[in-house]
């Protein structure tokens, strides 16, 4: 467990939450801290997953303030905060319940990671499944609140809290869960997972075939396609993942 979910004194998160509003130029006020660090209970990553909150609305917003008001409207604890969280960023907005059927799918799979142009493929999947319009700025926003490395380019959750609240752990998000689960069980969720990885790869490798056809096809596009079958791979057993050796052997 990552040492920013550890349990610390009231000073010290008040500490972790000034210097991290402070550095992303976050109005708040002092009685605001005070309370959110009641409410974080000593679990620091309450604090950081509140200052990422933040930092989402600010980037739609362009203007936001934590202020007494906001502090003492969020719930107490990690598993409401989150729960409360995901219900109002993600839920609440068109194309949210397929947003969170796509993160309970990522909450299951074996590595708990996804890569990015799964994800958008898996969310479009799961919109035709329950009926509703991809929403890609919600994508876009989701993929913020989530933790990205440009380096294997796969999205994690930011604590394991999040695994819990998709699992049910959330009062909140329950009852929304539930009638995910109802219409698409876990068990069709990981086919369609599944499914749908293999149609990234499809278009993926129809991509780097077309590029390498006319001698555009660079090093960089060659490792996305490498590290995107390298992730399927992780999380499926004996998923297709047609012209992968071709694709090895290529030379730029």
């Amino acid at each position: 467990m990552s040492a920013i979910a550890t349990l610390s004194t009231g000073p010290m998160l008040n500490l972790i939450g000034t210097n991290l509003l402070s550095k992303s130029r976050i109005l708040y006020e002092d009685v605001a801290i005070k309370i959110v660090v009641e409410k974080a209970k000593g679990i620091p990553m309450y604090i950081y997953q509140l200052y990422k909150d933040l930092t989402l609305k600010l980037s739609r917003e362009m203007h936001v303030k934590l202020d007494k008001t906001f502090a003492e409207a969020i719930p107490s604890g990690m598993y409401e905060y989150i729960g409360e969280l995901i219900q109002t960023s993600i839920v609440n907005r068109q194309g949210g319940k397929s947003m969170l059927a796509a993160l309970k799918t990522v909450a299951i799979l074996k590595t708990k990671t996804i890569n990015s142009l799964h994800l958008a493929q898996l969310y479009q999947t799961l919109c035709e499944k329950l009926g509703e319009k991809p929403n890609w700025d919600l994508y876009n926003q989701t993929h913020t609140l989530l933790i990205y490395d440009p380096k294997e380019m796969t999205l994690r959750f930011p604590h394991d809290t999040w695994i819990d609240v998709l699992k049910g752990k959330s009062s909140t998000l329950q009852p929304t869960l539930n009638l995910i689960d109802n219409v698409i069980p876990d068990t069709e969720k990981l086919r369609l997972a599944k499914i749908s990885g293999e149609e990234t790869w499809s278009r993926k490798y129809a991509d780097i075939t077309y590029l390498k056809e006319r001698g555009a096809l660079t090093q960089r596009d060659l490792m996305q396609a490498l590290l995107l079958a390298e992730t399927l791979k992780m999380n499926f057993q004996n998923i297709r993942l047609f012209g992968l050796e071709e694709i090895e052997n290529y030379k730029i």
